[in-house]
């Protein structure tokens, strides 16, 4: 079990990390900036990361994993036989949760490259991974890139509008991109 004080210097940390980098940017700040806004040392910091690198790598890789599981979560109630609405009605909260209640985290972590990993491609890749189980058969190449790009925009509407979308006005606007190709 991890001690109280490590737990929350961590939590200061990332706090003061995300708080910079959509304050400032990710290359205007420095671990002394981030240590500074945390109140707490340099080598404080580097007991928990190795630089600002490894501590943006670490948030990604973390909320990456956090959506890969309620995907995952979402594959399991579908394969119980549950309909989408209750579906809905079940990973709503979560939904919430991974995207909502860590909507600053998004935002600044969205901003970051390092190297080709991103956060926008570790949940494509995740999409990706899993787009055939999520809409139960082979799909085309096309239809994979159309899927994503879907996910991806409702991702997008949720962090701008701050709620998750009424998943029947969805439908309803995907009936009516079936018409405008009609």
């Amino acid at each position: 079990m991890t001690d109280l004080r490590i737990r929350r210097t961590e939590i200061a940390i990332k706090r003061s990390f995300i708080d910079l980098v959509n304050q400032e940017g990710f290359n205007a700040i420095s671990v002394t900036k981030i240590a500074e806004n945390a109140m707490i040392n340099r080598l404080t910091f580097y007991k928990h990361y190795a630089d600002k690198y490894d501590l943006a790598e670490k948030l990604i890789k973390s909320l990456s994993a956090d959506y890969r599981q309620a995907v995952e979560k979402r594959i399991q109630l579908m394969d119980s036989g549950l309909d989408f609405g209750e579906i809905i009605k079940i990973m709503t909260p979560e939904l919430k949760q991974v995207f909502l209640n860590q909507r600053d985290t998004i935002k600044a972590l969205n901003t970051i490259q390092i190297g080709s990993l991103t956060l926008q491609s570790e949940i494509k890749t995740i999409i990706s991974d899993n787009i055939d189980q999520l809409t139960h058969h082979e799909s085309s190449v096309l239809e994979k890139a159309i899927t994503l790009s879907l996910f991806l925009t409702i991702i997008n509407y949720v962090l701008e509008q701050e709620k998750i979308p009424n998943y029947h006005e969805i439908g309803q606007i995907l009936q009516n991109m079936q018409h405008y190709f009609s």
